[in-house]
């Protein structure tokens, strides 16, 4: 009886062991086709910056604030660049992706209680890139405007720091529609006036000011980021229900609409 016991548990020891060795190699095997794919990633980055090209649009916007209109121009210049990803246990994914340089939107309007950032909703440029060198300006494209309560100097340094961070309120247009945010700011055109082909060089001074092929860490921070219930919320316009919903609840939220307006499409 004994000896059977400790065969049982030889053999056990045994498995576990094996097992451990097996998970371990293909632990090492996946870190080590993740590190392969993004050194090769940053080797196109680096090929590309010294080959590739930009483009440098040139936006128009006419917009009103309160009875006064007025119009501002301003330049984007978009680049690609080879990011690499990985979600679980699943090998390393390399994707080509469109890139603007430096401005996170391409107008900036303040009323008296609110600012506003308008800029194009991540497709701008990948839209621009469909074609080697582009020949139709985009006549109409998807856009954001991203709304933030400006604080009060009678608030507190904690309040007026979780103002400029949130609660942040973001609406997708399309720029061929105008926009009335409240009775106070209206967003009439925004246009793409021309798109110049640059030597990427020209636009991007080094390839590591491109930024880091390695998008895993920025994928679970912004997701740790976006899960924590203690920072500023963050709203979505829903088109269809006219309202402004949680990011996780999808429930319309009234509370929010003292913070972010309500658009007039």
């Amino acid at each position: 009886m004994l000896a059977r016991i400790v065969k049982t548990t030889v053999a056990f020891l045994l498995f576990s062991v094996v097992a451990l060795a097996v998970l371990w190699g293909w632990s090492k095997h996946q870190a080590n086709q993740f590190e392969e794919a993004v050194a090769q990633a940053e080797d196109w980055n680096r090929s590309h910056w010294e080959n590739g090209t930009a483009l440098r649009v040139v936006a128009h916007m006419n917009a009103r604030i309160f009875r006064d209109r007025f119009e501002r121009e301003t330049t984007l210049d978009c680049f690609q660049k080879r990011l690499v990803d990985r979600e679980g246990s699943r090998r390393p994914v390399t994707r080509t992706v469109s890139r603007a340089v430096g401005l996170k939107a391409l107008f900036a309007i303040t009323s008296e209680e609110r600012s506003y950032y308008v800029g194009p909703a991540n497709r701008l440029c990948d839209e621009l890139f469909q074609d080697d060198v582009p020949t139709n300006l985009p006549a109409h494209f998807e856009g954001d405007i991203v709304i933030n309560e400006i604080p009060t100097d009678e608030d507190a340094d904690i309040l007026r720091l979780n103002a400029r961070l949130g609660p942040t309120c973001k609406l997708l247009w399309a720029t061929g529609q105008p926009v009335n945010l409240g009775n106070n700011v209206s967003i009439e055109a925004v246009e793409i006036r021309s798109v110049e082909v640059l030597p990427l060089s020209d636009v991007i001074s080094k390839p590591e000011n491109m930024g880091t092929a390695n998008a895993i860490m920025t994928r679970l921070f912004r997701t740790s980021v976006g899960a924590d219930p203690n920072l500023p919320a963050h709203f979505q316009w829903n088109t269809a229900e006219k309202c402004w919903v949680g990011r996780f609840t999808g429930e319309c939220n009234t509370d929010a609409d003292d913070s972010c307006g309500i658009p007039k499409l």
